[in-house]
């Protein structure tokens, strides 16, 4: 999912959301409202490498496979994460410019 909301979002406390941005909003903000999905992204970031497989997101959070591959595929649906293939293996990061951007759209001003 592209995310063309927040390459034009100014912070909130600047001016109230248009309609389609509250949508696209919203439709972010889901993709983060998941315990498991929020593990996922805090386990990304404090990993040494900022970046791990599916396989070890599953071992790290004991979720079964399917699961695993479930939430990874929301949070790169959303575009807050982004997969990286390695050989067989897939490795996922967070995306660093959407978390600095959502950020910026909850920014007091």
């Amino acid at each position: 999912m592209d995310l063309p909301f927040l390459h034009r979002a100014e912070p909130l406390a600047e001016a109230p959301l248009a309609d389609d941005d509250a949508v696209d909003l919203a439709k972010l903000l889901h993709a983060l409202a998941n315990e498991q999905r929020l593990k996922i992204v805090s386990l990304l970031l404090h990993h040494p490498d900022r970046a791990m497989n599916g396989g070890e997101i599953q071992a790290a959070l004991g979720l079964s496979q399917p699961t695993t591959s479930h939430h990874l595929a929301r949070l790169a649906k959303a575009g807050l994460v982004e997969r990286e293939k390695i050989g067989s293996f897939v490795r996922f990061r967070v995306a660093s410019v959407a978390f600095e951007r959502l950020r910026g759209v909850f920014a007091e001003g």
